[in-house]
């Protein structure tokens, strides 16, 4: 399976406070474990670069040590002009949202994974929370595989 990480789940992975820390580092263990694969954008890392360095949370170097070993285990691809292109035809209200659907489609995800549930408007794709997908692949006997 294949499964796009929305920005959140990666700060999810990099932030302990946040809500879905656990479950997060539970999927990025099943991504390491190559029980599933994982996507993340060029964007999502910037984006969480910035909230994590510029408002003093970590250090740059913490940053790009943490980055460094998480994308060693994902794919990590770019928002193209073509995606932006989509977005700027479609009537996607949420810019960003209808980038990274268009990117995941374009990288031939099955899931996105992400807690913005709004997402889901626009896409086809099955949406989970990282607990979400932990639970439907327990569900469906890959509890074997944690």
């Amino acid at each position: 399976m294949k499964v796009f990480l929305d920005t959140n789940v990666l700060l999810d992975m990099l932030i302990a406070s946040r809500t879905d820390h656990l479950c997060s580092l539970q999927l990025l263990k099943l991504i390491r474990d190559k029980k599933i694969s994982g996507v993340l954008t060029t964007q999502s890392i910037i984006d969480a670069a910035y909230v994590q360095t510029q408002r003093g949370k970590v250090t740059v170097q913490d940053f790009k040590t943490a980055m460094k070993l998480i994308c060693s285990l994902v794919e990590v691809v770019p928002i193209t002009s073509e995606d932006i292109d989509r977005v700027n035809a479609s009537s996607i209200e949420d810019y960003e949202d209808a980038a990274q659907v268009s990117c995941a489609l374009d990288c031939g995800c099955d899931v996105i994974v992400t807690r913005d549930s709004r997402i889901g408007r626009f896409t086809d794709l099955d949406l989970y929370s990282p607990q979400g997908l932990i639970e439907k692949m327990k569900a469906s006997g890959n509890e074997r595989r944690f």
